[in-house]
């Protein structure tokens, strides 16, 4: 599937999957947008923002790092892999990912000073991906609960960092 129509594919799949839960989920169109999808509860009183990406290879590229000094992250992210015909979800609160990435990033970094002779390198000069196992690892396949609970005013801001 061509890269533009696999990121459009997985928003779709993804505002899909909320609505099919009773969620009114409706996508951003356009490239410079701050968001892919907002989520938004049925009195209107509580929504959110879904970072949306897309894969049918061995990772996601989030771009974390590179992002993080152009305003407010996402409330939630939702990382979706098309692969062998098979769909799957994994939603994960803004903090959940940083973490994530953080873990992984340090873990490269690590290695990376080791082949270098204890050499630093600028994290911001590449662009920062998530490997699948470590999603996998993260146990947050299919927990659509997350959003839902935050729409319904279940979770706070606090308990999204858990």
């Amino acid at each position: 599937m061509k890269k533009e129509l696999l990121s459009l594919a997985g928003e779709h799949r993804v505002a899909s999957e909320l609505c099919k839960l009773g969620v009114f989920a409706t996508i951003t169109p356009g490239n410079r947008k701050q968001t892919d999808i907002y989520a938004i509860n049925d009195d209107t009183s509580r929504h959110c923002r879904i970072e949306v990406k897309t894969t049918q290879a061995r990772g996601f590229l989030t771009g974390i790092n590179q992002r993080k000094n152009k305003g407010n992250g996402p409330d939630f992210w939702v990382l979706v892999l098309f692969k062998d015909g098979i769909e799957r979800f994994f939603v994960l609160s803004n903090h959940e990912i940083e973490k994530l990435q953080k873990k992984v990033n340090d873990k490269w970094l690590e290695g990376y000073r080791n082949r270098h002779d204890g050499k630093e390198y600028d994290i911001r000069t590449g662009v920062d991906s998530l490997p699948i196992l470590a999603i996998e690892n993260a146990s947050c396949e299919n927990r659509w609960d997350k959003i839902e609970s935050w729409l319904a005013g279940k979770s706070n801001k606090k308990s999204r960092k858990s």
